[in-house]
């Protein structure tokens, strides 16, 4: 819930890092910063580098990983893999698939939503968060501004606390699995 608590004050930003090489870049670039800055770390310091070491990253501008016509996984954090992983699946299902790291949730990159919402039939945002005030709401907010026929779909924390569990179990009962990212996205085609 704190993206979704943080993202209505004022004057602050939201960065989420998909690895430690991500961590490092958005430190950088905070320091000299004009505004506070919340960085919510989602993953060990043992995840996955997914970033390439020579991307520029500025906050407030999303990163498309893999450029796809039909379908468009937004994700911050660690569960970028799963997307990247869900992505390379659903195109030996046929079904053309773009992957956007959105690192900053606020300010969010407005002009790369708008662009996905033109060009793609749906947009998938999954997120290590409650839908309800994260990634996918501040997705949805620009969507609803724009006279698209582009659908949203979110997938997170569908407002309820589960039992607990291993990250893994965790991660396959809020929908945010592999294959539930790929079952949800096929459903809503």
């Amino acid at each position: 819930e704190d993206v979704g608590v943080l993202r209505s004050i004022p004057n602050i930003s939201i960065i989420v890092p998909s690895d430690p090489f991500e961590l490092f870049k958005t430190l950088e670039k905070v320091f000299d910063y004009k505004y506070s800055v919340y960085i919510r770390l989602t993953a060990g310091s043992n995840s996955k580098i997914i970033n390439q070491d020579d991307y520029e990253f500025k906050i407030g501008e999303a990163i498309e990983i893999i450029s796809g016509e039909d379908v468009s996984l937004i994700g911050c954090g660690n569960i970028i893999k799963n997307c990247l992983d869900a992505s390379t699946e659903l195109k030996k299902k046929g079904v053309n698939c773009s992957v956007i790291n959105m690192h900053t949730i606020k300010p969010i990159d407005k002009e790369k939503i708008k662009e996905l919402s033109q060009k793609n039939k749906l947009i998938v945002t999954v997120e290590e968060h409650n839908i309800i005030g994260g990634l996918g709401s501040a997705v949805g907010e620009i969507m609803a501004e724009e006279n698209n026929n582009c659908k949203l779909v979110r997938i997170g924390a569908n407002d309820f606390y589960s039992e607990g569990g291993s990250y893994e179990h965790l991660k396959d009962i809020y929908g945010l699995s592999v294959e539930k990212i790929i079952k949800t996205t096929l459903l809503n085609l």
